[in-house]
């Protein structure tokens, strides 16, 4: 069961993408972000939480949501003009996106507001690494994040989400090998397309884990989760600048920082969690002990 749910929900839609992006690489920048969403969609449809159009799980329209950011990408172009129309760009995508979630904590117009207004801010900082910088390096900086992002759902308690984003890390881990492979080496760039959709992808995975846990689970774990693309600008420090292979490298560290910080805290949280548990039931099993004696003490 475990191994069918590899194959089909992480490791083929990750290849769907891969191969899908490696076909229409000729094509610039635009269908990046619809690869990326093409790999969390077929996720999706291999464990069965997306059967249709609506979705019946709340949750599931992460997907909807994605593909819409994937579009919004796909049709600002290669590099949407000034600062100021990247910026439009980025708080469109961030509006649509919160618009298209109806997950428990984000369903008011404020918490929307607030979703909205971070997915846009983190995509709009990030562009200018993902627009210039999107080869090898970001590519495995964002599946490092992701893969964060999935581990945390995984620990507080929601497994098909971290399979469909484990699907989103997995497909960016290989179209990060492949980028370095592939010539001329500005071939798989991320673009606008991809660098809004990878955010997208973190951000709202982290919201939807968020919105579901019910393990009281600290919040700025998700904020970590969610935010950890941003490590990516450890490379632009200038004691890394200098060096390409310095400024990869770094770019890489900045995300595992954040993303394992993330993760960690989770751990920790489950494992203090079950600690309570262990003892609860420790106590109950004391009692009904100490209940079984007292009755036989009493029928003799």
């Amino acid at each position: 069961m475990e191994q069918d749910l590899i194959i089909h929900g992480v490791l083929l839609p990750a290849a769907c993408a891969v191969v899908l992006l490696l076909v229409t690489r000729r094509w610039g920048t635009r269908v990046r972000g619809v690869s990326c969403a093409l790999a969390l969609l077929l996720s999706a449809r291999a464990n069965d939480s997306f059967g249709g159009f609506p979705p019946t799980n709340g949750w599931m329209w992460i997907v909807i949501a994605s593909c819409a950011v994937a579009l919004i990408g796909a049709a600002a172009g290669e590099r949407s003009g000034s600062r100021t129309g990247r910026g439009i760009v980025c708080a469109l995508a961030g509006c649509i996106a919160a618009l298209l979630m109806p997950v428990p904590m984000w369903q008011s117009a404020d918490t929307r507001l607030l979703l909205a207004g971070s997915l846009g801010a983190i995509a709009l900082l990030l562009l200018p690494v993902g627009m210039h910088r999107g080869g090898f390096s970001f590519w495995c900086a964002c599946s490092v994040a992701i893969a964060g992002t999935s581990a945390v759902a995984l620990l507080t308690g929601f497994a098909k989400l971290a399979v469909a984003l484990g699907a989103v890390s997995c497909a960016c881990g290989w179209i990060g090998v492949a980028s370095a492979l592939v010539r001329p080496r500005h071939a798989l760039h991320a673009g606008i397309s991809g660098t809004l959709v990878l955010v997208a992808v973190s951000v709202l995975g982290a919201a939807s884990a968020f919105g579901y846990e019910t393990s009281s689970t600290p919040a700025w774990i998700f904020v970590a989760a969610g935010a950890s693309p941003l490590g990516c600008w450890l490379g632009e420090a200038p004691p890394f600048r200098a060096s390409r292979m310095a400024s990869a490298l770094a770019r890489i560290l900045g995300v595992v920082v954040i993303a394992g910080a993330a993760v960690t805290g989770a751990v920790l949280h489950a494992n203090r969690n079950a600690s309570t548990d262990a003892d609860a039931y420790a106590c109950v099993n004391d009692a009904r002990t100490h209940a079984s004696s007292t009755n036989a003490s009493s029928l003799r």
